[in-house]
């Protein structure tokens, strides 16, 4: 997912992980992948004074302690991609979508973004701007997780371009996208 997000949008967009252990990690070293490559748009919000152990991107710090700092993540972004998770993962994509933020659950990984949690149900509603074919590809086992992650970046491309956060430009000769 990193790999198609960094190879579809590059550094058009902010990219922000809460800085821990396992898929957030996982996600951040692939995204880092090239050597000494340091990605200006990768950041890590961690409570407190707390660094990631990751080695790649930015640190940043907001509020005291966990609790703080999720209620904080909540209020950042405009599009969130969820993967697995918990609890904390459903009351943060809770406090997304109150806001109107877009959350992208990427259900076929099962935890908060698969439902549990109280996670947000309306996050599985199929957005206009995407096709339903497309929107399944986070939720079908029976496509690669390679198909599933160039979904991700191919459903945050199509928000960023819906919400008029992205301008695509087409090939020489060719009709811009709409």
């Amino acid at each position: 997912m990193a790999e198609e997000l960094r190879a579809r949008l590059g550094e058009q967009i902010l990219i922000v992980t809460a800085g821990l252990p396992g898929v957030q990690e996982i996600f951040t070293r692939s995204y880092g992948a090239e050597g000494e490559y340091q990605p200006p748009n990768l950041w890590h919000m961690l409570p407190g004074d707390q660094q990631s152990p990751y080695g790649i991107g930015r640190d940043i710090n907001a509020g005291r302690d966990m609790e703080q700092r999720k209620a904080i993540f909540g209020q950042l972004g405009e599009v969130y991609i969820s993967v697995e998770g918990g609890p904390g993962v459903s009351q943060e994509a809770n406090r997304a979508m109150a806001r109107g933020a877009f959350v992208i659950p990427v259900s076929r990984t099962g935890g908060a973004s698969a439902g549990m949690f109280d996670f947000p149900p309306l996050a599985f509603d199929t957005p206009q701007f995407i096709s339903p074919d497309m929107w399944a590809l986070l939720s079908s086992t029976e496509v690669s997780t390679a198909d599933t992650a160039a979904a991700v970046a191919i459903i945050v491309e199509q928000y960023a371009v819906a919400a008029s956060f992205l301008v695509m430009e087409a090939p020489e000769g060719e009709p811009a996208p709409q």
